[in-house]
């Protein structure tokens, strides 16, 4: 998966087929912005259609494991893909909450996901008990080791976005200022680098999906740490607020960047080649010698060029 920057808007239950109609009239889509919009289970349709000729992708807010059989009210992963569904968010804290989902169903549910070629929107959240028990740094790992556990690496770099969502944040009323986000997302990346590989962990897009301001927003989709966005209240929506944050995006996410970055950064590596590597134990950093530091440098873009 290419680590353009990316825009996710979670329409939860915001959208009917009005607003999403407006929303697709009036958002121009970008080749440099991956913009993905997440409809209720009876919008996917709707927008799938609706956004046919534009450049926006459709992911599903939530899906079962289960294929057939008797039960009422759940949704198959098959079902979505008959239909060109190829995006599933998986461990948003107000689905978990709502159906109780633990650690070990959101890892079942990645885990079929991603063997079955579906692009995985994992939301990685944090809560008040989490940073009750430990740190952001230590909750971060412990979550990430039990959501990814049991599962072939191989497959992250192409079918999976990890969005941070610290819920904190909105509970005990902080700031996430640049500094905090970048550095959370920072943590997981190094993470996935340690524990599978540097390839790995330098392809898989990390995006922070809390409450930020206004103000705060552009230095923090401009470190090439951040991935993007995502959208999760009612402002994804907005066709306004949604083509100004595309607009800033853009500036990160030029044609310069993404050749320097694929030059350098050897995306097409054969995963072959990365599973043989795992297997010897044999580090990225024998053969590449990649300073984070020189290949993710930020590109000013003048407003003249948009």
């Amino acid at each position: 998966m290419d680590r353009r920057k990316k825009l996710i808007a979670n329409w939860k239950l915001n959208a009917d087929y009005v607003s999403m109609k407006k929303f697709f009239d009036n958002v121009s889509s970008n080749e440099d912005v991956d913009l993905v919009v997440v409809p209720s289970l009876l919008g996917i349709l709707p927008a799938m259609n609706l956004s046919r000729n534009k450049q926006i992708n459709v992911a599903a807010q939530n899906c079962g494991i289960v294929t057939v059989g008797n039960h009422t009210g759940d949704t198959s992963w098959i079902e979505l893909k008959d239909y060109n569904i190829r995006n599933i968010m998986v461990g948003h804290p107000e689905v978990c909450k709502a159906f109780g989902e633990s650690d070990i169903l959101i890892n079942k549910k990645v885990k079929t996901f991603l063997e079955n070629e579906i692009n995985v929107i994992l939301v990685l959240s944090e809560d008040r008990t989490d940073l009750l028990k430990d740190s952001t740094k230590e909750s971060l790992k412990l979550k990430l080791k039990k959501y990814l556990s049991g599962i072939d690496p191989t497959l992250f770099a192409n079918h999976l976005t990890i969005v941070y969502k610290p819920t904190f944040i909105g509970e005990v009323g902080v700031r996430a200022t640049p500094e905090f986000v970048v550095g959370a997302i920072t943590t997981i990346r190094n993470f996935i680098r340690e524990e599978y590989s540097f390839y790995i962990g330098n392809n898989i897009p990390i995006l922070f999906g809390g409450e930020f301001l206004s103000e705060d927003f552009e230095e923090i989709v401009n470190s090439n740490h951040v991935d993007g966005v995502m959208i999760d209240n009612e402002k994804s929506t907005s066709p306004k607020y949604i083509s100004i944050l595309m607009k800033y995006l853009y500036k990160a996410s030029t044609e310069t960047y993404q050749k320097f970055y694929e030059n350098n950064l050897i995306i097409d590596e054969p995963l072959e080649i990365e599973r043989q590597r795992q297997q010897i134990n044999i580090s990225p950093f024998e053969d590449y010698e990649i300073d984070s530091d020189i290949y993710f440098k930020d590109i000013d873009i003048s407003e003249e060029e948009i």
